[in-house]
């Protein structure tokens, strides 16, 4: 049996490979799941990095996920040393599993990138508004379809016709005079 290749708390080693170690503190539970993916057979990547991801049940995935990468890397160590290092410095643990596990910091980060480069690709919000506009014009045009095959809803032009026939009578205004001398406007509806 041997000893992990990348000391803790060693600055060396995280200059050494600093794209991992850039991963492992900025994103430790995707370095997390990489390394899952990487040492077990069935890859249980998904739900490392699922539970690394609610509060405290983190701290008990970790050292189990240490000492798994442990035993197939044929390392040196117990569970209590895992659970200790885990607890006191989470970050260098990741580095240091991941780098076991054999994960390539600089081709995960160029992984990332290019993934994030063909969603960003043809991307124009011009584009994407007027898309948008477009899509709630045709749904408000199959909206009023569905409500006129109903018989939900009539026409414009009955409803046009409909409401002239209900509109009041006009109204004209003209000068009273008040017992005290003023004018005022009183309405008058005519029929």
């Amino acid at each position: 049996m041997g000893a992990f290749e990348y000391g803790l708390l060693n600055p060396v080693s995280c200059l050494g490979d600093w794209k991992l170690c850039l991963l492992s503190y900025l994103v430790p539970w995707a370095v997390v799941g990489m390394g899952a993916e990487k040492v077990q057979e069935e890859g249980d990547g998904i739900r490392c990095l699922i539970l690394g991801c609610i509060p405290l049940v983190e701290y008990c995935v970790l050292p189990f996920w240490r000492k798994n990468i442990r035993e197939k890397k044929g390392v040196d160590g117990n569970f209590f040393f895992d659970v200790l290092a885990s607890y006191c410095c989470p970050c260098c643990v990741v580095f240091q599993g991941g780098h076991e596990a054999g994960v390539d910091g600089a081709l995960e980060i160029s992984k990332t990138l290019d993934i994030m480069k063909r969603g960003c690709e043809g991307f124009s919000p011009k584009k994407e508004m007027e898309q948008a506009k477009e899509q709630t014009k045709e749904a408000a045009e199959k909206a009023k379809d569905a409500s006129l095959k109903k018989g939900e809803a009539k026409p414009d032009g009955e409803k046009k016709e409909e409401e002239k026939k209900e509109e009041p009578a006009a109204v004209e205004l003209q000068p009273v005079a008040k017992e005290n001398g003023e004018s005022a406007a009183a309405a008058e509806t005519t029929a």
